[in-house]
């Protein structure tokens, strides 16, 4: 008996030691494929780390389904070599040191006082994470008289339905949703220290895909495009989906320091040897002072992620004045693009700042191939009936009706002396997208203003996939002047509005 009461003990203490390393060995195996991952995963800090190692030689890089999380973000040391960076999930503590905003903007460069009539683009939260580097952007009231000479496009205006074109991933159901508490709101953020501005919306049977500007971490000031999905109840009210970061700026590049001012389309492109049927045009830069921006574009067979930067980026820019290097030069940025045949030729409309003058550029680009878009032509846009010049713009498209809203100028004195007050409403006839010489030569004719708060700026219109106008409402950002720059950043919101 004692003898059979050992080989017991000695089998069940066999079968337990076995059991262990079964365990041990699936542990391994399950943690195996992070680690494999996290050399494929690209910097996700707020700020520009010096250390980081990812090479200016990057070719493409995609961003798909960034989860929010404010209080804690991961560092994560990029591989040396990346020819496509893929970010599946972001939901870890961030240790990489950020700078608070604590210091009103100050004016830019005191040069700036020697261009009589002349001032650039307000900056629209360019915004720099080092206090002595913030810049308020001025803004001008000279029109534009320089234009390049266009080529006139070979395409018709887009008058397709979406169900006529490649039809698009599914987007994926929202893993949490809220009602808002009020109609005027798509969505709500709730905490200090987070901004929303500049919204790009594409609206589809009830629900809008609205894509914005935001920071990620409280008082951290670095610009992420962020998107939202947010479905219409039947009293007026929204559901919306969590907040994801969709695009993020490329340490070491072009656009490592801000990316924002989305403007997204449907259409065909391809990229790469892939087709893809949504394009994203937005601003970056690499500069904490508000100048030098310019635009690139990214693509996505899905709206709420998966969106990859093309090699050619920037794809548009204008060089530096080193002649005038003590004025401030903004560049180019703010882009509305609409499709012009449902496919790959596009308008790209776009705010252009040098050293002494603010102007409107239209821009006309075959985008079917991204490894070799094509400029077909570009005009300054006309300002004729505004009584102004166009900055801040965003554009859409109904029947021959080109509409058009933007910040109207001046701007009141206070701590937010480079937001507008008031957003205006133009439209003018256009009969041909494709042709940049009906913009040099149109005349705008007021529709609207938008001044429900002390400051209204940063507004887009509801369009369809194309660009076309959806319904008349806007989305705008609505900011209130508290005491100091930096208080009323975290008033930025953004609200919906009739015209």
């Amino acid at each position: 008996m004692k003898r059979k009461l050992f080989h017991l003990l000695v089998l069940l203490c066999f079968s337990l030691l076995i059991a262990g390393c079964d365990k041990t060995t699936q542990s391994t195996e399950q943690e195996n494929p992070n680690v494999s991952a996290v050399t494929q995963v690209a910097d996700i800090d707020d700020t520009v780390d010096a250390n980081d190692s990812l090479t200016n030689d990057v070719g493409s890089e995609t961003v798909t389904d960034i989860d929010e999380t404010e209080a804690s973000e991961t560092n994560v040391t990029e591989p040396t070599e990346v020819a496509s960076e893929s970010v599946s999930s972001e939901s870890s503590t961030q240790t990489s040191s950020e700078t608070n905003v604590t210091s009103e903007k100050t004016d830019t460069a005191s040069s700036e006082a020697e261009v009589v009539a002349t001032e650039t683009p307000e900056s629209e939260l360019q915004k720099a994470t080092v206090p002595e580097a913030s810049t308020t952007t001025p803004d001008t009231n000279t029109e534009a008289t320089e234009t390049s000479s266009p080529t006139e496009a070979d395409a018709n205006i887009a008058t397709a339905s979406v169900e006529e074109t490649p039809q698009p991933t599914p987007e994926p159901e929202s893993v949490a949703k809220q009602k808002t508490s009020s109609a005027e709101d798509l969505f709500l953020d709730n905490g200090s220290g987070i901004y929303n501005y500049a919204a790009s919306v594409i609206s589809s049977g009830g629900t809008e895909h609205v894509f914005y500007c935001s920071n990620r971490k409280s008082t951290v000031v670095t610009d992420y495009i962020c998107y939202r999905q947010c479905t219409m109840q039947s009293d007026g009210t929204y559901v919306y989906s969590d907040k994801q970061t969709v695009l993020k700026p490329t340490s070491g590049t072009w656009d490592g320091t801000h990316v924002c001012d989305p403007s997204v389309i449907q259409g065909s492109f391809s990229y790469n040897g892939s087709s893809y049927c949504y394009l994203m045009a937005y601003l970056g830069c690499n500069t904490t002072n508000s100048q030098e921006n310019k635009i690139g574009l990214a693509v996505s067979n899905s709206l709420s992620g998966g969106w990859t930067k093309i090699a050619a980026n920037p794809i548009i820019s204008i060089p530096y004045d080193t002649a005038h290097a003590d004025a401030f030069q903004w560049g180019v940025g703010q882009p509305s693009i609409l499709s012009i045949d449902g496919g790959g030729n596009v308008l790209i409309c776009y705010t252009q700042g040098t050293w002494n003058l603010t102007s409107q550029i239209a821009s006309v680009w075959n985008l079917s191939d991204l490894n070799n878009p094509v400029c077909l032509g570009s005009a300054t846009v006309s300002n004729n009936g505004t009584g102004d010049f166009i900055s801040n713009a965003d554009f859409a498209y109904s029947s021959g009706t080109l509409f058009l809203i933007c910040d109207k100028h001046p701007f009141s004195a206070g701590t937010l002396s480079n937001v507008s007050d008031v957003s205006a409403v133009y439209s003018t006839s256009i009969s041909n997208l494709g042709d940049p010489n009906q913009f040099a030569s149109c005349t705008w004719s007021p529709v609207a203003t938008i001044g429900i708060y002390s400051k209204n700026h940063n507004a887009a219109f509801f369009r369809d996939g194309y660009g076309n106008l959806a319904s008349r409402n806007v989305l705008y950002t609505k900011a209130d002047q508290l005491g100091t720059f930096a208080d009323s950043l975290w008033t930025y919101r953004l609200k919906k509005s009739g015209f």
